[in-house]
């Protein structure tokens, strides 16, 4: 009996094993089918990103990156399925190579987006810091005022546009932006409209109208163009001519009229604003002066002479400025002061006055009017006390109390009288020649 139900047993388990083959080989295939999907799909999310080169947002190459790794991670659970539950996967037809494939192609793309990501990181990053910076207190903008002037029209539209016309603020507010900002010709145009809502697109409108006209924006720059006058070398008067050039060659340019062949006539219009100065050293900078020059070396060489008339007229103005200051110290030091050595008379050099040329060069009595006349100490020269007061040694001549460049010979007739005076200061009488032999005082 045992035997026949073992054997009964072995029956049914066979019996089962037939029945569940069909669900084991159904179970694969489906496996199979999930990850070949998985496999292609991803196979199209990778080449899709060469079509995408030219995008440079952030946010997109985010959401591909984040896309691929979720398909990864699902195609990783079904490989890791499929070969846990299934001896041999590759005998029903899974193809492993392909697999292979996926992943060294999943892993090279996942690499050059991360690359790609922080690239557009840092380029973020480098735009947001000047944004943070603007953040701090800047000055004011404002609208200039617009007169009806051609060529002040493209500053004032482009201003008015950003800070008004682009703005969320209601119509009757730019209305009234708009008629703040307008003179002239440009408020008379547009003085009938009134302050309201529907008035500001018919205003602006109209303004737009007459004044975007690029036929007489070209005729106008032209004529500033060619009607500069002529001037001397100064600097003013050379930027002025470069300046002027440069602009308007660039607003023909941006209305869209082609200058590229109009050098040969406006050199020769512009040479002759020159005055004869600088046309010589406009003449002698030309490198090859047979040939036709263009308006761009013109511009440079003006460019180059109004920066050199700078520097020379700085070096001027520093010189000037040195020459002054050592001229003021020069004068303070042979200004007469309390207490100092500086010489009274020649005001040339810092020297007590018995060491002066000019004072040694004059006669006795002569030296005895000029003290005199500076009410100056007849001992020592100063003119903080008198003479009677004086601490100094007298003349070594007579012992009397004078400096010995003072003293005066006398004959007979004559005599020397030194007192002094009731203003505190010497008095002398003299009537004859000193000998002058003395430069310095005993």
């Amino acid at each position: 009996m045992a035997t026949i139900k073992a054997t009964d047993n072995f029956g049914e388990a066979a019996s089962n094993q037939k029945a569940s083959q069909p669900l084991l080989v159904a179970t694969t295939n489906g496996l199979i089918r999930k990850t070949s999907a998985r496999m292609a799909a991803l196979k199209r999310l990778v080449e899709s990103l060469s079509e995408s080169e030219g995008i440079q947002l952030l946010q997109y190459y985010e959401i591909k990156s984040n896309t691929i790794m979720q398909h990864w991670n699902q195609l990783g659970c079904l490989h890791d399925e499929l070969w846990e539950n299934f001896e041999n996967p590759l005998m029903s037809g899974f193809n492993q190579d392909e697999y292979y494939q996926i992943e060294d192609l999943v892993q090279q793309c996942l690499i050059e987006l991360s690359i790609k990501l922080d690239q557009l990181r840092n380029k973020q990053a480098t735009v947001a810091e000047p944004n943070m910076r603007s953040s701090l207190p800047l000055p004011k903008v404002t609208i200039p005022n617009f007169n009806g002037n051609y060529l002040k029209w493209r500053q004032f539209f482009d201003l008015f546009t950003q800070m008004v016309d682009n703005q969320p603020l209601p119509a009757a507010q730019k209305m009234w932006y708009l008629k703040s900002h307008v003179t002239g010709e440009a408020e008379k145009l547009i003085s009938h409209f009134s302050i309201t809502e529907d008035n500001y697109w018919a205003a602006w409108t109209l303004l737009q109208d007459r004044y975007n006209n690029k036929r007489v924006l070209a005729s106008t720059l032209i004529d500033e163009l060619l009607n500069q006058p002529s001037f001397t070398s100064t600097v003013a008067a050379v930027k002025n001519l470069h300046d002027t050039t440069k602009e308007c060659l660039l607003a023909l340019n941006h209305l869209g009229v082609q200058t590229t062949f109009w050098d040969p006539i406006l050199l020769q219009v512009l040479i002759k604003k020159l005055d004869q100065a600088m046309l010589i050293r406009y003449e002698q900078s030309l490198a090859k002066p047979k040939e036709i020059q263009n308006i761009q070396e013109f511009l440079a060489f003006l460019e180059l002479q109004f920066q050199l008339m700078e520097v020379v007229e700085q070096k001027d103005k520093v010189a000037i400025k040195i020459k002054a200051n050592r001229n003021n110290s020069v004068s303070s030091a042979v200004t007469v002061s309390k207490g100092n050595n500086n010489c009274k008379l020649c005001n040339v050099d810092r020297h007590p006055l018995y060491h002066c040329r000019k004072f040694l060069q004059f006669s006795p009595s002569q030296r005895l009017d000029w003290v005199k006349n500076q009410q100056l100490c007849f001992n020592c020269f100063r003119n903080d006390y008198v003479v009677n007061k004086c601490s100094s040694r007298s003349c070594t001549k007579c012992n009397k109390k004078h400096n010995t460049l003072l003293h005066l010979e006398v004959n007979n007739e004559t005599k020397q009288n030194i007192q002094p005076s009731s203003s505190g200061y010497n008095t002398a009488v003299t009537t004859a020649t000193a000998n002058t032999s003395t430069g310095h005082r005993l």
